[in-house]
């Protein structure tokens, strides 16, 4: 798929958004919530490049992890930050009084740029998608919210937790705050 294909950042993420709205807007629960957040999950997992945005959130201490590491860390990191943005988008009740303004977009080099704000009572939250090609569609390679980016976010928080306690009390806090975000999930 050449950049000709590809559809416009803002065109792009205004369209997957309402995708991942229209089944958040459904007021549903028990088994149907169930398979409404699996289809959320779904969405959004073909939108973002978790095992690249992994890898990044290691920053140099990826590389001296072993492969099995890796693996365990990638569908850690994966199922932490879905459980964590979907269930706060999960949480958010139909008729919440929000807006999206869709405000921008350019293209630098190989990366797309489409930048929106959410308006939420009385506080705005900007968004900037950047994406990287993905044949002929985009994969979101990082976020920031009011300029601050999910990689180095993360980054920072795992690096410290490294540098401070070891890699292994990273990945039993990882697991300890996936267990707590999941017993807030339950119906």
């Amino acid at each position: 798929g050449s950049a000709d294909e590809r559809p416009a950042p803002l065109e792009f993420t205004k369209t997957k958004t309402e995708e991942v709205l229209a089944l958040l807007d459904k007021e549903v629960s028990g088994e149907a919530k169930k398979e409404r957040d699996v289809a959320v999950r779904a969405l959004i997992g073909a939108l973002v490049d978790y095992d690249d945005l992994a890898r990044r959130s290691l920053g140099k201490h990826w590389d001296e992890r072993s492969p099995e590491e890796q693996t365990e860390y990638r569908s850690l990191f994966r199922e932490l930050v879905e459980l964590t943005y979907i269930d706060r988008l999960g949480t958010k009740k139909p008729d919440a009084n929000y807006k999206i303004e869709w405000d921008s977009e350019r293209i630098e080099g190989e990366q797309g740029h489409a930048i929106c704000w959410i308006l939420y009572e009385d506080t705005e939250t900007e968004l900037e998608f950047i994406f990287r090609p993905n044949g002929s569609s985009w994969l979101i390679h990082d976020l920031l919210m009011d300029g601050a980016s999910l990689e180095d976010t993360y980054k920072r928080k795992y690096s410290d937790t490294i540098e401070k306690e070891g890699y292994t009390q990273l990945v039993q806090k990882m697991k300890d705050r996936i267990a707590e975000l999941k017993g807030n999930s339950s119906p």
